[in-house]
């Protein structure tokens, strides 16, 4: 049967792809991506001398003939119509790819010998033919495959999986989850375990369902009670299960309710996690969102600010927290292994390490706080206790490095993104502004100016009643909101972000200064927690908040990506949104000075992944300038 027109010209699309780039092993997840969308694009137009198999089979593309075989159903027979008429066992043994065209040849005589032991109609009146061992045609093989000999345990658990060993015990409390089914099986030499599709797991599931003993996948029969795959080669099955939700509650401070995603999502989600993919598509045609799979977050696939909670339970993966991810859109690499060298040795763990005084970074960071103060910020916040006035200098007393490898990694899978869409970055309006009017905070040798990763202050410290510590909310979970009254930034799981306000100034995002005492605004006092933005004034004495702990800022990395620099402030283009700055065709807004509107630049980035509170700043407020030559510029970068 001919393709339908719509597949005829995705077929073209795909051979050509397959013929231009097929040594690409890129390329062929691209087409095996498209075939899940079209699959009668397998089809071969009459036109065209190869099809997709003969082309894996030119390249020498293992994988990619098994695949194209076991779950698209390729012809093994399909022969080209170049004039020399091979199949693609020919093809291959023509491109000197000897083992594949073995490999080829072995699934033909299975193919073959499943049509000859299917039973024929029995015809009235005529006896059966006596049994023969002469072949029917010269094309048949009629040797008698060995028996298939079972292969070792402990082979079996050597061998290279996408799981560990050693699995949880009992699976009562993920029966809503999916059976994920792996097969172990000899490649290039080598005993593999080799996950199922989620088609094909959504098929032996069926079969299981309806109590069958078989289930044909592709070219491959597999028995559900001995666990093997029919064949020459020695084969073995392992079921495992997993169960993936998400939190369709409240989120925030609000106890999660978790969800069961549908049974064909979670499969598409386990196999997304095993091949370590970036994100994962899931929903319905026309519901359709994105699972980050580094930081377990879903959002529309619309809109990457509002979230929700994602968490996987169940088989125990080998590497859950690869160094690698694959973007898929791109099918490029995102290296997540990168961790700065004065955080000293990497952990898996969180905590928060000192900075000595001493230290080059302890040195800039205070250089810093003090370059970054600028007079003309309201009267009534941020002022040295007693009524000694504004604050004029920052004596930095202490200093922590915070060490959150969930957040790192988040943070780490934006600006690599980022980083493939570098040349739009720098051709952008905002790139040019910022090389023009630089930030207040020194451009850093350390960090990546070619994706506008920067420094920035972030003020907070104790919520109102001083019950909730926002701060540590922050190197818990991540920026969360845009406004510090809100009720649901607490030390949660950072979900909250879908609930922001949208009221802001520019709308529901995470707000960041490059002037210091602008950040010092926002930081409470560590007493009464008044005196900031948002809180009732302060009336302690110097003493009193002398002897208290020390005030507390954040100095956060964030990658800015495309910026759109606002000169003309409109509340329309920012007021009830959650992500303006998509709209305006950028990654984040630089709120620009405007005499009485805007004293200081506003830098807001619209994705909960684009800042990473790096260092936590305890300082002391003094009236009095300090009045020193800047000391000498500090190489903690390097």
């Amino acid at each position: 049967m001919a393709p339908k027109l719509d597949s005829v010209k995705v077929s073209h699309d795909l051979l050509t792809q397959a013929r231009d780039d097929g040594a690409d092993d890129v390329t062929w997840e691209k087409i095996f991506t498209q075939l899940r969308k079209t699959p009668k694009a397998i089809l071969k137009p009459a036109v065209r001398k190869f099809s997709l198999l003969h082309q894996a089979a030119y390249w020498g593309k293992a994988k990619a003939v098994n695949t194209l075989i076991a779950e698209f159903g390729a012809d093994l027979f399909e022969r080209t119509t170049d004039g020399e008429e091979k199949d693609s066992e020919d093809v291959a043994s023509a491109e000197g790819y000897a083992s594949l065209a073995t490999v080829i040849k072995k699934l033909k005589i299975k193919a073959k010998a499943k049509v000859r032991a299917k039973p024929k109609p029995k015809v009235l009146g005529r006896a059966p033919p006596p049994s023969s061992s002469v072949c029917e045609s010269e094309e048949e093989v009629c040797e008698a495959e060995p028996p298939v000999a079972d292969i070792d345990p402990s082979v079996a658990d050597a061998a290279p999986s996408p799981y560990q060993t050693v699995q949880p015990d009992g699976n009562e409390s993920l029966a809503p989850g999916v059976p994920v089914w792996i097969c172990l099986r000899l490649e290039g030499g080598e005993f593999k375990w080799i996950p199922y599709t989620p088609t094909q797991n959504e098929a032996i599931d069926a079969a299981r369902a309806k109590g069958s003993e078989t289930v044909t996948i592709g070219s491959k029969i597999l028995n559900l009670t001995s666990l093997k795959e029919d064949g020459a080669e020695p084969s073995m099955l392992r079921v495992l299960r997993v169960l993936w939700e998400w939190d369709c509650g409240a989120g925030g401070k609000d106890v999660p309710e978790w969800k069961p995603y549908f049974k064909r999502d979670q499969w598409l989600l386990e196999r997304a996690m095993c091949q370590a993919d970036a994100t994962c598509e899931v929903g319905e045609k026309d519901k359709k969102y994105l699972v980050d799979l580094v930081g377990f977050r879903q959002h529309s696939a619309t809109d990457s600010f509002k979230t929700r909670r994602v968490r996987r339970r169940g088989a125990y993966l080998r590497a859950p927290f690869p160094a690698k991810v694959k973007h898929v859109s791109s099918g490029s690499w995102l290296d997540l292994s990168f961790w700065p060298s004065y955080w000293g040795a990497e952990s898996a763990s969180s905590k928060r390490a000192e900075l000595l005084p001493s230290s080059p970074q302890f040195v800039q960071i205070a250089e810093w706080i003090n370059k970054c103060i600028r007079t003309g910020h309201a009267a009534a916040y941020g002022q040295v206790a007693g009524g000694k006035g504004a604050t004029r200098n920052m004596e930095v007393v202490r200093v922590e490095i915070v060490h959150q490898p969930a957040l790192w990694r988040r943070y780490l899978s934006y600006r690599e993104q980022l980083r493939l869409e570098v040349k739009e970055i720098q051709a952008h309006n905002g790139t040019k502004y910022l090389k023009k009017n630089p930030m207040a905070v020194p451009e850093c040798p350390w960090l990546d100016a070619s994706v506008n990763e920067a420094y920035f202050w972030h003020g907070s410290g104790k919520n109102a009643d001083g019950t909730v510590d926002l701060i540590d909310a922050i190197v818990s979970t991540g920026h969360t909101c845009s406004d510090e009254s809100n009720a649901e930034m607490v030390v949660a799981d950072g979900a909250s972000s879908r609930f922001a306000k949208t009221s802001s100034m520019f709308g529901s995002g995470v707000y960041l200064a490059d002037i210091s005492s602008k950040a010092n605004l926002y930081v409470p006092c560590p007493v009464c927690h008044g005196g900031a933005y948002f809180r009732h004034s302060c009336s302690c004495s110097k003493a009193d908040v002398d002897k208290a702990v020390p005030y507390r800022m954040l100095l956060c990395r964030a990658t800015l990506g495309r910026v759109y620099i606002e000169k003309a402030y409109k509340d329309s283009r920012y007021k009830g949104e959650f992500n303006p700055a998509k709209k305006l065709g950028a990654d984040s807004v630089m709120g620009e000075v405007k005499p009485g509107q805007l004293a200081f630049r506003e830098y807001i980035v619209y994705s909960d992944r684009a800042s990473y509170p790096e260092f936590i700043v305890h300082y002391k407020r003094h009236a009095e300038s300090c009045g020193c030559p800047p000391k000498k510029k500090g190489k903690f970068g390097v």
